[in-house]
C-alpha cells in the first residue's frame, strides 16, 4: 500500500481538488494523510482525525506571522509521515515539502494550480510576484511531476521553465442530477425580467470582478450576483 501525503495552504474540505484527489488515492488502495489549513471560516478551531489535520492560522497584518506559523506546523507535520509520494498543492507549500525529501525518500508531486509567476491578484505585488517566480524556478526542476488544469498551462510551463514532466488532471465535478432547481430571482428578490450576471468562486482581485462593476451600468436591466469567499468580499458586498 502506498502512502501519500498531501500538503495544502487551505482547509481541503473547502477544496473540490482535494477531496477528489484523496478519494481516488483511496480507491486505489493508497493510504492517504491531508496537512491542511483554515483562517477564514468563523469559529474554526484546529481539527484532527487519522487521515486528515486541518490547523487554525490567524491572520493579521503581520504576514511574517502568518507564513512563519505555516511553516513550522507544516514542517511539524511533514516530519510525522513518511511517504512515498508528497503533493505540494501549491507553490506555498512546495519548499516545505521538497525540504521533507531530503531527509528520506519520497517523491515530490507539484499541482501548479495557477500560473503563480502571472497571478492577476498580484498584479500590483511586483515583489511578491518576484518571489514566487524566483522559489518556481528554482525548485521546479526538481519535483518528480508537474499537475495542471489543462493543456494550455502545461505549454506555458514547457515554454517558460522548459519542463515536460507535466499531467494534466482537470477539475471536473462528479456528474450529478441535481435534486432541485435554484431560482435565484427568488431566492433574491431580483425581478423575474432581470438579466443575473453571475460569479462563482473566490473572490479576489484579478478575476475581471472590478470590470465587471465598473461596466455594469452599460448592460440593461441587469444584476452582478457573486457567490463565494475571499479578500475582497468584504470591499465588493460594500
Amino acid at each position: 500500500m502506498k502512502k501519500i501525503c498531501i500538503s495544502f495552504l487551505g482547509n481541503p474540505f473547502h477544496d473540490s481538488r482535494i477531496t477528489n484527489l484523496k478519494k481516488s488515492l483511496e480507491e486505489n488502495n493508497c493510504k492517504v494523510k491531508v496537512i491542511g489549513f483554515d483562517w477564514t471560516t468563523p469559529g474554526f478551531k484546529t481539527y484532527r482525525d487519522d487521515d486528515t489535520v486541518v490547523y487554525k492560522l490567524r491572520k493579521t497584518k503581520f504576514s511574517l506571522w502568518f507564513y512563519g506559523t505555516f511553516k513550522l506546523l507544516l514542517l511539524f507535520e511533514l516530519f510525522k509521515v513518511r511517504a512515498d509520494i508528497y503533493f505540494a498543492e501549491e507553490i506555498y507549500s512546495l519548499p516545505y515539502v521538497k525540504f521533507r525529501t531530503f531527509f528520506g525518500r519520497g517523491k515530490v508531486y507539484y499541482n501548479s494550480r495557477e500560473l503563480y509567476a502571472f497571478l492577476g491578484g498580484l498584479r500590483n505585488r511586483k515583489f511578491i510576484q518576484k518571489i514566487f517566480t524566483f522559489i518556481e524556478k528554482r525548485l521546479i526542476h526538481y519535483v518528480d511531476l508537474v499537475l495542471t488544469t489543462g493543456e494550455m498551462d502545461s505549454d506555458f510551463l514547457f515554454n517558460f521553465y522548459g519542463i515536460k514532466n507535466t499531467l494534466v488532471i482537470r477539475n471536473i465535478p462528479k456528474l450529478k442530477t441535481p435534486g432541485k432547481k435554484i431560482n435565484l430571482h427568488e431566492k433574491l428578490s431580483i425581478s423575474p425580467g432581470t438579466k443575473i450576471l453571475l460569479y462563482q468562486g473566490v473572490l479576489i482581485d484579478g478575476r475581471g470582478i472590478e470590470l465587471v462593476i465598473e461596466n455594469l451600468s452599460r448592460i440593461e436591466n441587469s444584476v452582478f450576483v457573486l457567490l463565494g469567499d475571499g479578500d475582497r468580499k468584504t470591499k465588493w458586498q460594500k
